[in-house]
Order: C-alpha cells, then structure tokens, then sequence
C-alpha cells in the first residue's frame, strides 16, 4: 500500500504512524505509575494536639459515715443538701412524731427558709446561728439537735450500697466486677414523711477519700503503653462535661480489668452516684501532628519522606507520642509538606 503512494503522502503516514506509536508509548507508561500517583497523598505538618481517650463505666467508692435514727422521728435537715460541714455543726433536727401538723409545717417552713439562704450560704454559717438557736428554744420540747461527728459533705440521699463500696475493700482487691450488677434505688431521708429505728438519716462525706474503680476492656490498645509502667496520675471527666479532674492512679490490673483512681477533687455528681460513666483520657500532647502513616523506617531510623520541590528527601524524626491514627513528633519544621 505504501508503495503506490506518492512521496510526500507516504511521509505522512509514516509521521503520523510514529506520532501514534509514541502516544501509546506515553499512554502505557501513564497507565503503569498512575496507581502509584493515586495511592500517594501530601500532608502539611501543623501543630495540633494528639489526644487518646476511652468512655468506660466506673464505680464510686466513698468514705462515708452513715447516721441512723434512734427511733420514730421526723427528720428535718438544717445543713444544705452537698455543703461541706465542720465537726459539730449542727446539721438537722429530730422532731417528734406528736408535733401538731401546723406547728410542723412552721417549723418546716422557718429551717427551710435559713437552708435554702438567698446568699446560697450554708445553713451552718455564721449569720444562721441565732436563728437556729432561737428555732431549738421555742420549739425545745419537740425536737433534739443532730451535730457531724466529723467533718465532711452533707447528704440525706442513700443508695444502700454504703457497706458494699468501701474504699478500703478496693484498696485490698476484694472486687467482684462487674460491679455495676449490684444495684439499689436511692432513697432521700428529708422526703420521708416518718423515720423508723435504724433508717438511715443522712451520711457525712469524706471528700479526701474518693475512688473510682473503672472496669477496663481487655486487650484495649488505648491502654497498651500502660501496661508494665502506668503513670502516677491520669485525668478524666464526665462524658457530658469539658471539665477534667486529675486523679492519682492507686492501682492498675489490665488481668483483673480494672484501674482504681483517687480523686484529687471533688464533683457533686460524685456525691449520690454510684455507678457512671467516666472519660478517661490516656494521651493528650501538643505538638507537630502528622498522620501516623506518615511514619517509614529506613535502616533502622524511624523518618518521614519530605517534599523539597524537585526532589524527595527521608528525614529522621523523632516520635514523642502516638495513637492508632497520628503522631507528635520533632525533627522537622511546622508547614514541611510530607509525601506517604
């Protein structure tokens, strides 16, 4: 066919044959490193914060002293539902169970008015005493003072299960998880129309001697860098609440799936809970964050391939701390734009 074509037309083709040629020869290539060209992504390195946490359930154990009635009472608490009580302070009244139903509900009224004080004082304070003295005079046949026999917080409100969650019993592994199958309705002793012998009036707190016994999952690589070296202390919150609350670890048995921490401040949720669900927060470092699978060996040397324009260079770094998805790491400046 190319014979019988003139000259310049056979130039021509054979141009056009060769262009051909070359472009499938581009195409084939192309088609060899495009899935590389795909797979690799570019990451700028910026400052950010690496954060590991875990919501697990927790059990609280409190040092607290239980009151009880000494007989048929009504009970009528003087101090605030949650304050904080010095030793001796007088905190509620037994009333008789013969006081007339207007002379109760005066008498109700009048404590109520100095418990629920518009300064939200305390009902122990200072400004109170008078009244409260004038209340014990006038109303002396019909009702005997309960004072703290220690220093603490305040609650009418019991679960039940005060004998059962004794700090002391965690410290010494007598742990039957999980803990949250032993459950009771809380009960608050002001709402009682009538105490009997033996109910329960109010506890005293001790805020100094709070544990949290988590139950922790296992194999839960969240804890991993945990087991063999666990920190003195670890912070944890609410999981409806930003705020944290350091705690001191006293006890951590991945085997025995759980961690017990003392709290080293108080929440009020902390006071009538029992069980909860707690955020605990196992890694939380600023720094330079990249991608966690960013991070390549070469020799042995733990590094990060880095984008210099013409060219790709490895670059040593090192890690500071790292989850499942990202790394704080030095060795490198912020805006460095890393290839993996």
């Amino acid at each position: 066919m190319l014979r019988t074509l003139k000259p310049g037309k056979k130039a021509r083709v054979l141009w056009r044959i060769a262009l051909a040629a070359l472009l499938l020869a581009l195409l084939w290539q192309l088609l060899l490193i495009l899935p590389g060209m795909l797979r690799l992504r570019t990451y700028v390195a910026e400052w950010g914060e690496l954060k590991e946490e875990s919501i697990l359930p927790a059990a609280i154990f409190r040092h607290e002293i239980l009151y009880r009635s000494p007989g048929s009472f009504r009970f009528l608490a003087v101090a605030a539902e949650g304050s904080r009580v010095p030793k001796d302070e007088l905190v509620a009244f037994l009333v008789s169970p013969e006081i007339a139903p207007d002379v109760w509900q005066h008498l109700e009224q009048s404590v109520t008015r100095l418990r629920d004080w518009p300064s939200k004082v305390a009902a122990h304070a200072a400004e109170t005493a008078p009244s409260l003295a004038e209340i014990s005079r006038q109303y002396s046949g019909l009702l005997s003072a309960v004072r703290a026999g220690q220093a603490g917080v305040f609650s009418t409100i019991s679960d039940g299960l005060e004998e059962l969650f004794v700090p002391e019993d965690a410290f010494a592994g007598r742990l039957n998880l999980p803990l949250s199958e032993k459950r009771s309705k809380p009960r608050d002793s002001s709402s009682l129309a009538m105490l009997k012998p033996g109910d329960i009036m109010f506890r005293m707190v001790d805020n100094h001697q709070l544990l949290l016994v988590i139950e922790l999952p296992r194999d839960c690589a969240a804890y991993a860098a945990y087991v063999g070296n666990p920190p003195q202390s670890i912070s944890v919150a609410l999981p409806e609440a930003e705020e944290y609350f350091r705690a001191d670890i006293t006890s951590f048995d991945p085997t025995g799936s759980y961690m017990i921490l003392r709290m080293n401040s108080f929440a009020k949720k902390f006071l009538n809970e029992r069980f909860i669900n707690v955020r605990v927060i196992w890694t939380q470092k600023s720094g330079l964050l990249i991608p966690k699978a960013a991070l390549t060996k070469r020799e042995g040397i733990e590094g990060v391939i880095v984008d210099m324009g013409n060219r790709r260079a490895f670059q040593p770094v090192t890690v500071l701390a790292a989850n499942a998805k990202s790394a704080i790491i030095t060795g490198i400046k912020p805006g460095t734009l890393i290839r993996f």
